[in-house]
């Protein structure tokens, strides 16, 4: 077969296939007959290269091709979409289309007709998410292993836990970390250990928290507008974070938060005129999620919510240019947005 789909929100593991497929076939017929689109430049430089694939039959000269398309479908380059799609199924034996992308809209007419064409044997699509609980774990041990490193069982669970914490999971959040960020974090600790194998503090030391583990809890509580839990958790917030990384890493709690509270307030806007199952369809997310953000917000104004929400944006641009102390920053800004 051979046209290629590569997608998903793991765009890590799918990039790492695409490199393969590029190295087998170089490897195999040359790297003259590769040729690497990326469909977001101007349609007058990728469509013409393409044009020129298509048409290009195999010849004792011209021999087996590849052509690698990025960004196919984020693209919204019509002439491009039209031209792979007309011209996919007559694919020659000699011929070979990799299309690579990320997360794919599933609802687009575009896609389901490359469903149509998968369908009909002319494509063969494979998806890849970003793995989570087990399947992390496994991912972490095998690329750790890969690079020639070793982990301790206790720093294995503890990089899981700060990359996909367990509260994601209960709110039926997408997750907010992906695999480039985590092969890297996983280097630096392996170089760090210089040999030996690395441990559950090497971790904490090292690792920047997820913000969406604390972010959590820390939202509930300014909900339930309990000032003695927000403090608490404030000072926790930031764990043993480094001074030279305290005021980025407080700058990436804001904008978490902002992440949450808007989210908040288009559902609660939305929930005035459309039912939940509406809801989730509009903002493509799961019920579940609605329904528990729904009762989260049950007792919760959409003026609190609309005050909350301006004070994260005006303290998100303050903290960027402030010489105060990121801590007393952040903590000024948890009162306002109670008060």
């Amino acid at each position: 077969m051979p046209a290629y789909l590569f997608h998903g929100t793991d765009t890590f593991t799918s990039s790492q296939k695409v490199k393969r497929w590029h190295a087998e076939f170089a490897k195999k017929y040359g790297n003259a007959g590769i040729c690497s689109i990326d469909c977001e430049y101007p349609a007058q430089e990728a469509l013409p290269r393409l044009k020129r694939f298509f048409q290009t039959p195999a010849t004792l000269f011209s021999g087996t091709q590849l052509a690698i398309l990025k960004h196919f479908f984020s693209c919204k380059q019509e002439d491009i979409q039209h031209l792979v799609v007309e011209m996919l199924p007559a694919l020659q034996g000699s011929q070979f289309l990799v299309i690579h992308d990320g997360k794919i809209d599933g609802r687009s007419a575009l896609y389901k007709t490359f469903l149509a064409l998968q369908k009909n044997g002319h494509l063969q699509r494979e998806e890849y998410a970003i793995p989570t609980g087990a399947t992390l774990e496994k991912w972490i041990v095998a690329t750790c292993t890969e690079l020639g490193g070793r982990f301790e069982r206790e720093a294995v669970t503890a990089l899981c836990r700060i990359a996909d914490p367990p509260e994601r999971e209960a709110l039926k959040e997408d997750v907010s970390y992906n695999l480039w960020q985590l092969s890297g974090e996983i280097q630096k600790c392996i170089a760090f250990a210089h040999g030996r194998a690395v441990t559950r503090k090497d971790i904490e030391l090292l690792v920047s928290q997820n913000p969406w583990g604390h972010v959590f809890t820390l939202t509930d509580a300014i909900l339930a507008q309990d000032r003695t839990h927000v403090a608490r958790l404030s000072r926790g917030a930031f764990g043993t974070t480094a001074s030279s990384k305290l005021k980025s890493e407080t700058i990436r709690m804001v904008s978490a938060l902002g992440t949450q509270f808007r989210s908040f307030l288009i559902l609660k806007s939305l929930l005035e005129t459309t039912s939940q199952r509406g809801v989730a369809e509009k903002l493509s997310w799961n019920e579940k999620r609605v329904w528990v953000v729904t009762r989260k917000l049950q007792e919760v104004s959409i003026d609190r919510l609309k005050h909350i929400y301006s004070v994260l944006l005006e303290c998100d641009f303050k903290m960027k240019v402030s010489r105060m102390d990121p801590q007393i920053d952040f903590d000024l800004l948890l009162e306002r947005m109670m008060a």
